[in-house]
């Protein structure tokens, strides 16, 4: 296979690069090798479940190249796609956009594909896509009906009525949430007709269910049954071998074991005594995607601000990493050794941010204070108690948490990401100290109930497992302050809560809620405001030489 691959290559290179679709066609062989390469060494170690999603990017990368054939101008096309444009959008040369419905005609049920012409109960919903989830993982599609023969293949697309989608999404949530333990995550899109391509008449809807290979397998249906997809197989199978019921749970250790390495490695390596915090933003739960394909200026491109933004972090310190890249906040003083403002990007599109925490060092005697919402803080900690020690300041905390995450959203836009979002918050270190935030909310709190103290020294949400995360929702706005608050929101309020910050804030009250969301603006706004007095203080001290 290796020799195969590099007579192909070479027969291209032989005759220099004269089309667009030679280009193409290198590429495509050039991630067929890489994959076969990957394939064989797992093989090698029998490591089986490690070796079998590469089998599904192998098909992927041949059926990119297949739709060559199908259009008018394989140049053409070629010079497309590598400008990047997605198959989907471009017509074949009956004039008719290469969706994936209208290529189902060919695709025959099977490991990967289920079609069913009427919705099916919650119950049987979930015995479905559990066993794809079991799997490799797949597709569930509503309102196509396959041919009678043998083949299995879709025959038709008569859809179902519009008006019932609403209620058979309902029942595929259902099926998954009540009949599946543990859930999964799956995600679904409805095409409405009319569509004269597949036939779909107007008033119909085809819904198509992704459910991706599950992280963490057996799940199990409420039945007490294990399914799995089989072969040609249009009905899942309920396992019962041993074999493959150890190979699942080895599969799920296998994975926890590397999210929790990936979690909480950087805990065990810190160099310093210092509070720190780790946000991670996930697409790769599986850590089984395939890399983007991305160089070091781009990376850059990505990281870099325009001069007089409003929140603005420099990270002008930027390489490479075994596995991607790192920018980090370098400017002035700052130890090069030590925990920096960063954000680190994996090729799987996996990304860390670090933000070291404002530990501020309250005396016995209480220093005067000129921040009056801070004043009012260290006067509760007065009347409470005289022996507190550190303040956990979050005001700059939560800038650098929004600005990273606002570059975070500009690079996937770059890499016209579509894949979901995971997050998880770990802060690191903070044991003994009391978290403060400049808000009124919390002061009132704090007011009323006393100086809440860090009990762990790591603290995360959400809690439980380091691969416990939650699905962030990407916005449609990342280029406003807005925006880039909606996607993190949820993650930085709950992170503050494992600290002990609460919020006098009644989340049923609409109008409390936007009172508080005008509170979090105000209190970003307040943060920025301190980091850029601290920048220019350190900017003096750097000039000036210290004097």
């Amino acid at each position: 296979m290796r020799d195969a691959h590099f007579a192909v290559a070479l027969l291209l290179m032989g005759k220099g690069y004269k089309y667009k679709l030679d280009i193409l066609a290198l590429a495509v062989v050039d991630r067929s090798l890489a994959l076969l390469r990957g394939f064989c060494d797992l093989v090698g170690t029998k490591n089986m479940i490690a070796a079998t999603p590469l089998v599904r990017c192998q098909l992927d990368n041949g059926l990119r190249f297949f739709a060559s054939t199908l259009v008018e101008d394989p140049h053409d096309f070629a010079g497309a796609i590598l400008k990047g444009v997605f198959v989907r959008k471009m017509k074949d040369k009956g004039g008719k956009l290469m969706q994936e419905l209208n290529v189902l005609r060919d695709v025959s049920e099977g490991w990967f594909i289920d079609y069913k012409s009427q919705p099916l109960s919650a119950k049987d919903f979930g015995k479905h896509l559990s066993a794809f989830a079991n799997q490799f993982g797949g597709w569930l599609f509503v309102g196509v009906q396959e041919e009678p023969q043998k083949n299995l293949k879709a025959g038709s697309f008569p859809g179902i009525p519009t008006s019932d989608v609403g209620a058979v999404l309902v029942q595929v949530r259902e099926g998954v949430s009540a009949h599946v333990s543990p859930s999964f995550y799956f995600d679904h899109r409805f095409i409405d007709g009319p569509v004269d391509s597949i036939g779909l008449e107007a008033g119909k809807s085809i819904i198509v269910v992704s459910v991706p290979e599950g992280p963490n397998p057996p799940f199990v249906h409420s039945s007490g049954k294990i399914y799995r997809r089989i072969a040609d197989s249009s009905e899942p199978k309920a396992e019962t071998d041993r074999a493959v019921l150890d190979a699942m749970w080895r599969k799920s250790e296998d994975l926890r074991n590397r999210l929790r390495e990936f979690v909480l490695k950087p805990l065990d390596n810190s160099r310093l005594d210092a509070s720190v915090s780790y946000i991670y933003l996930m697409e790769d739960m599986t850590l089984s995607l395939p890399d983007y394909n991305l160089d070091l200026a781009g990376f850059k491109a990505s990281m870099s601000i325009e001069t007089g933004k409003a929140m603005s972090i420099p990270l002008d310190n930027i390489y490479a990493t075994q596995d991607g890249f790192i920018a980090r906040h370098f400017l002035f003083q700052n130890d090069p050794l030590g925990e920096l403002v960063s954000l680190r990007w994996w090729r799987n599109g996996n990304v860390r941010l670090t933000i070291p925490l404002n530990r501020v060092h309250v005396p016995p005697l209480y220093l005067p204070v000129s921040d009056p919402l801070l004043c009012r803080f260290v006067d509760v900690m007065k009347r409470r108690r005289k022996d507190y020690h550190w303040i956990l300041s979050l005001d700059q905390w939560l800038v650098a948490l929004l600005t990273l995450t606002g570059r975070y959203l500009d690079l996937r836009d770059k890499l016209k990401s579509t894949e979901h979002i995971f997050g998880k918050v770990v802060f690191s270190k903070v044991r003994s100290c009391t978290p403060f935030i400049g808000m009124e909310s919390y002061l009132k709190v704090v007011e009323q109930f006393g100086i809440p103290v860090a009990q762990d020294s790591v603290a995360m949400y959400p809690p439980g497992e380091a691969n416990a995360v939650v699905e962030l929702v990407d916005s449609t706005e990342q280029d406003t302050f807005q925006g880039v608050a909606s996607v993190v929101m949820r993650l930085a309020i709950n992170g503050m809560r494992a600290l002990g910050v609460m919020f006098d804030v009644d989340m049923s009250n609409p109008v409390s809620v936007e009172q508080f969301g005008h509170e979090f603006d105000v209190a970003v706004k307040r943060g920025a405001e301190q980091g850029r007095r601290q920048a220019w203080s350190s900017e003096e001290r750097h000039t000036t030489g210290g004097r």
